[in-house]
Protein backbone atom coordinates (compact mmCIF):
# COMPACT_ATOMS: atom_id res chain seq x y z
CA UNK A 1 0.00 0.00 0.00
CA UNK A 2 1.41 3.37 -1.00
CA UNK A 3 0.44 6.48 0.96
CA UNK A 4 1.47 10.09 1.36
CA UNK A 5 1.98 11.14 4.97
CA UNK A 6 -0.57 13.77 5.98
CA UNK A 7 -3.03 12.99 3.20
CA UNK A 8 -6.56 12.71 4.65
CA UNK A 9 -7.82 9.13 5.08
CA UNK A 10 -4.61 7.59 3.73
CA UNK A 11 -4.10 5.92 7.12
CA UNK A 12 -6.18 5.59 10.27
CA UNK A 13 -5.74 8.67 12.47
CA UNK A 14 -3.98 6.61 15.16
CA UNK A 15 -1.37 5.33 12.68
CA UNK A 16 -0.27 8.63 11.14
CA UNK A 17 1.85 9.89 14.10
CA UNK A 18 3.29 6.39 14.58
CA UNK A 19 4.90 6.17 11.13
CA UNK A 20 6.71 9.50 11.46
CA UNK A 21 10.41 8.81 11.73
CA UNK A 22 10.27 5.29 10.31
CA UNK A 23 13.13 4.21 8.07
CA UNK A 24 13.17 1.82 5.13
CA UNK A 25 12.92 -1.74 6.38
CA UNK A 26 11.38 -0.65 9.69
CA UNK A 27 8.39 -2.43 11.22
CA UNK A 28 5.91 -1.15 13.80
CA UNK A 29 2.81 -2.61 15.35
CA UNK A 30 0.14 -0.07 16.13
CA UNK A 31 -2.88 -0.73 18.32
CA UNK A 32 -5.63 1.31 16.67
CA UNK A 33 -8.54 2.22 18.97
CA UNK A 34 -11.99 2.17 17.32
CA UNK A 35 -12.51 5.93 17.49
CA UNK A 36 -9.19 6.57 15.64
CA UNK A 37 -9.43 3.66 13.22
CA UNK A 38 -11.61 2.69 10.30
CA UNK A 39 -14.56 4.80 11.43
CA UNK A 40 -15.67 5.54 7.86
CA UNK A 41 -15.46 3.77 4.51
CA UNK A 42 -12.97 6.33 3.16
CA UNK A 43 -10.14 5.41 5.57
CA UNK A 44 -7.41 3.37 3.90
CA UNK A 45 -5.86 0.80 3.65
CA UNK A 46 -8.76 -1.56 3.08
CA UNK A 47 -8.62 -5.32 2.55
CA UNK A 48 -8.75 -6.33 -1.10
CA UNK A 49 -11.06 -9.29 -0.65
CA UNK A 50 -14.74 -9.44 0.19
CA UNK A 51 -14.04 -11.59 3.25
CA UNK A 52 -11.37 -9.21 4.52
CA UNK A 53 -13.65 -6.20 4.14
CA UNK A 54 -16.45 -8.03 5.89
CA UNK A 55 -14.18 -8.89 8.83
CA UNK A 56 -13.02 -5.27 9.07
CA UNK A 57 -16.63 -4.08 9.08
CA UNK A 58 -17.67 -6.57 11.74
CA UNK A 59 -14.77 -5.55 14.03
CA UNK A 60 -15.12 -1.80 13.48
CA UNK A 61 -16.05 -1.21 17.14
CA UNK A 62 -12.96 -3.01 18.47
CA UNK A 63 -9.31 -2.07 18.78
CA UNK A 64 -7.37 -3.51 15.84
CA UNK A 65 -3.67 -4.26 15.43
CA UNK A 66 -2.04 -2.70 12.36
CA UNK A 67 1.45 -3.83 11.36
CA UNK A 68 3.36 -1.37 9.17
CA UNK A 69 6.47 -2.46 7.26
CA UNK A 70 8.14 0.47 5.56
CA UNK A 71 9.49 -0.63 2.19
CA UNK A 72 10.50 2.72 0.72
CA UNK A 73 10.64 6.28 1.98
CA UNK A 74 10.73 9.20 -0.39
CA UNK A 75 12.19 12.41 1.01
CA UNK A 76 9.86 15.41 1.07
CA UNK A 77 10.13 17.83 -1.79
CA UNK A 78 12.00 21.05 -1.15
CA UNK A 79 10.09 24.26 -0.51
CA UNK A 80 11.25 25.65 -3.85
CA UNK A 81 9.90 22.66 -5.79
CA UNK A 82 6.69 22.86 -3.80
CA UNK A 83 6.23 26.55 -4.64
CA UNK A 84 6.95 25.92 -8.32
CA UNK A 85 4.31 23.19 -8.45
CA UNK A 86 1.69 25.40 -6.77
CA UNK A 87 -0.96 26.12 -9.36
CA UNK A 88 -3.06 28.55 -7.35
CA UNK A 89 -3.48 32.28 -7.99
CA UNK A 90 -0.24 34.19 -8.12
CA UNK A 91 0.10 37.09 -5.69
CA UNK A 92 1.59 40.32 -6.95
CA UNK A 93 3.83 42.57 -4.93
CA UNK A 94 2.09 45.89 -4.03
CA UNK A 95 5.26 47.88 -4.85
Amino acid sequence: YTFKLGEPNSLPRAATPCVIGMREGGCRRILVPPILGWSSDEVQPRPGTFGGQRRLTSHRDEALLLEVRMKKVRPPRSDQALMESFSGPQLKQPF
